[in-house]
């Protein structure tokens, strides 16, 4: 609700209305938004979406943390299930990664050989990639180095290395 009120998507006097319906009925926010009809389902999927990446994203720069996996056998309600490409989304997050010196620490040896991927099922996808990725990914022949592929592109070495850093983990190029 916070999300959609700070994007002007609904007021503030909206959400505390569906609020108040939602503890009145036990209903989820998005049922309610759709039956006040300020929402349609695609909307409410959409902004979910939304929201889910704006979780995810922020993880790419951490350099430590603890998790704890919990398995159960149905996690999510069916409605609240909403479908989020990996690769698409790995691409997105690497890309808010602001720390350089994690990108380099993540790549790991400069001198080693950077090539296309070999695994068929990579070649399937459509991803739009920025044009400095398209870019990189265009001076990758296979034979050369993360530190040969840099010295052939005019973009700065910060951003050469995350391209690279993010072509590598969707995994479009392998070591």
């Amino acid at each position: 609700g916070e999300l959609l009120v700070r994007h002007d998507r609904i007021t503030r006097t909206e959400l505390a209305d569906a609020s108040n319906r939602v503890r009145a009925s036990g209903r989820k926010l998005g049922a309610v938004l759709v039956q006040m009809g300020l929402m349609s389902d695609e909307d409410v999927r959409t902004w979910v979406a939304d929201q889910m990446r704006g979780i995810i994203h922020p993880l790419f720069g951490w350099s430590s943390g603890e998790y704890c996996f919990r398995e159960k056998s149905n996690p999510v309600a069916e409605d609240l299930v909403v479908a989020l490409p990996t690769i698409p989304t790995i691409l997105e997050g690497t890309r808010h990664i602001e720390s350089p010196e994690k990108v380099r620490l993540a790549l790991g040896d400069l001198s080693r050989i950077v090539s296309y991927s070999t695994d068929p099922w990579m070649h399937s996808h459509q991803v739009s990639l920025t044009p400095h990725e398209g870019f990189v990914l265009s001076r990758v022949d296979g034979q050369s180095s993360i530190s040969e592929v840099i010295a052939v592109t005019p973009l700065p070495e910060e951003e050469t290395l995350r391209c690279l850093y993010a072509l590598i983990s969707t995994g479009f190029l392998e070591f």
